[in-house]
């Protein structure tokens, strides 16, 4: 496992009161018990909640039964996130010769984990990012850089609508940010 890594627990999923479309994968650091918060789509949480109050791993059961007929078996869950603010999991697999690692959602990723009974771990630099600083109870903060672009344009509504303009001028700005390097890239 990674030095300078942090394992988390997820302890629960939860939505946004205030913007409907926000769904929340909730971690607890294991050493700590601090919390991070992670933005997840309505159908990763969906997965997520089969996997951790159901015990339903209908996504990733096949490719665990497939890993672990060639005995290789699942050692542990990292969570990563792309320069672009994407998170994804990479599952690492070991068998007596070699480690593999491959790359899915989160939501597999969790589930996985689940499953298998292993640990989900997040690097120091992401966990810091990510970490709930001085909340007030109730509330959830995430990093814009993570929200999609629907997901700002409904922040940027409540925002305005609250009044709160300093807000909505940094969302405003976020929107105007993103398309403009689509438009570049296309």
């Amino acid at each position: 496992m990674e030095e300078n890594s942090h394992r988390l627990q997820p302890i629960g999923l939860t939505q946004g009161v205030s913007l409907s479309n926000v769904h929340l994968v909730m971690f607890r650091e294991e050493e700590t018990g601090r919390l991070a918060p992670l933005l997840i789509s309505a159908d990763e949480s969906k997965v997520i909640g089969r996997a951790m109050y159901k015990q339903d791993f209908s996504t990733i059961t096949l490719t665990l039964r497939l890993a672990h007929h060639f005995d290789i078996y699942l050692d542990y869950v990292k969570i990563h996130f792309s320069h672009n603010g994407i998170v994804s999991s990479v599952l690492y697999f070991k068998s007596e010769r070699e480690e593999k690692h491959i790359t899915t959602n989160i939501a597999d990723g969790v589930s996985a984990a689940i499953n298998q009974q292993v640990p989900i771990i997040i690097s120091d630099e992401d966990f810091n990012q990510r970490i709930l600083r001085h909340q007030a109870e109730g509330k959830v903060a995430v990093p814009i850089s993570e929200m999609t672009t629907d997901l700002l344009q409904e922040a940027l509504k409540s925002a305005v609508n609250e009044e709160n303009y300093e807000l909505a001028s940094i969302i405003r700005d976020e929107i105007k940010f993103r398309n403009k390097s689509q438009e570049t890239r296309e």
